[in-house]
Parts: C-alpha cells; structure tokens; sequence
C-alpha cells in the first residue's frame, strides 16, 4: 500500500497472518482437487441449494474458496495492508467479531438477494475473500476518510473516495451482471460492517 509518496508495509499479525495462509493452502487444495478431476470448491462454496440441504457450514467456508491467483494475491494484500490499521482499530478480539459478524453478514444478504430476485437455486456459488476485503475498506474509508491511498502508483485518492466507488460498482454489478447475487451480497457484508462501526460499543461490551 502507498500513503502519498511513501511505502508503508504494516506488521502481519497472527490473525492476518493464520487468514492469508488458510486462504492459499486452500487455494492450493482446490486447485489439485480441479486437476485430478474433483472439485471440493462446490461444498465449501456458498450455494443456495446446498446450504438449504444441510451444508449449513458453507456460510463460514464461502470466503476461503478463491479459483483465481490474481484475485488471492489481490484479497491477501488488503487483508494485510487494510486489515491490519482495522485490527489495530478494533483490537484482536474485536477484529475476529468484524470479521466472522460481516462473513454471515454477507452469506445471508446473498441468500436472500439469491432467492428473492435471482434464480436461487441455479445462481452462481458465492466464494472468495473479496467478502472480507469489501468490509475492511468500507470500515477504511469511514474511519481514514483523508488518507490519500495509490493504487499502482497511478490513481491517488482519498479514502472514502475509493469507498463510495467501490460500492458504485458494487451496486452497478449487482443490478445488471449475471452474478449480481454475489455483488448484492458484498453490499449486505458492507451494511454489517457499518453496523458494527456503529455500534461498536454495544459489540464490545458482549465480547468483554
């Protein structure tokens, strides 16, 4: 991640740290199960018709189900880069809550969305840790709202800039893209986030 002109390269914690290689020794996984003529991909993702037979466990597994490497590389460098400022925002504890609150957050707004406005029991699988990103820089873009971010070190802007835009398309694809389910979804995701932002003091007090 670039703040400005400088390079900043955050600590990996050992939360962040157990998340990135979960999600490529799965990557891993699924990748020779695809070869070798299986595809253990269609019982972690998250899939309406499975999930209402049973495969309940699918609304916690979805995020680790990555089939492209561009896109793993991409989600582990903002679980990295973002995750950490909003775990040390949150703490450890509270980081853990934020992200399995916003993972369920985001499995049942795709299901409803799956069911009520799309083909529920024919539409694309949800899988992927963009899940995750989506909810860490919505909580990035509200809380650093002036930090100036580089993406490539071409397009420098500030934070919720980038946050307004993400949620743009992901209004836009979820409108008018065969996979809009799954783009819906990462919005309901973003709404818990903000809830959890906002009632922040509420969560900890539980988790205290």
């Amino acid at each position: 991640m670039v703040y400005g002109q400088q390079i900043y390269t955050p600590q990996l914690s050992r939360v962040n740290k157990f998340i990135i290689v979960t999600l490529v020794l799965t990557f891993l996984v699924l990748s020779v199960s695809k070869v070798s003529g299986g595809d253990l991909s269609q019982y972690l993702a998250l899939s309406p018709f499975k999930f209402f037979e049973g495969h309940i466990y699918q609304i916690l597994t979805y995020p680790f189900v990555n089939l492209e490497l561009i896109g793993l590389i991409f989600n582990c460098l903002i679980i990295w880069f973002i995750g950490a400022d909003i775990e040390s925002l949150f703490g450890q504890k509270g980081y853990i809550f934020f992200l399995v609150f916003t993972v369920i957050g985001t499995a049942l707004a795709y299901l409803i969305f799956a069911g009520l406005f799309f083909s529920g029991w024919t539409t694309s699988p949800l899988g992927g840790a963009s899940s995750i990103c989506y909810s860490l820089l919505l909580i990035y873009g509200l809380v650093y709202k002036d930090r100036i971010l580089s993406f490539m070190l071409i397009f420098p802007m500030k934070a919720i800039y980038f946050c307004w835009i993400l949620i743009a398309i992901q209004l836009y694809l979820g409108l008018f893209s065969a996979g809009g389910a799954s783009s819906l979804g990462h919005l309901g995701g973003m709404l818990f986030a903000y809830i959890y932002l906002r009632y922040r003091g509420l969560f900890d007090y539980f988790l205290t």
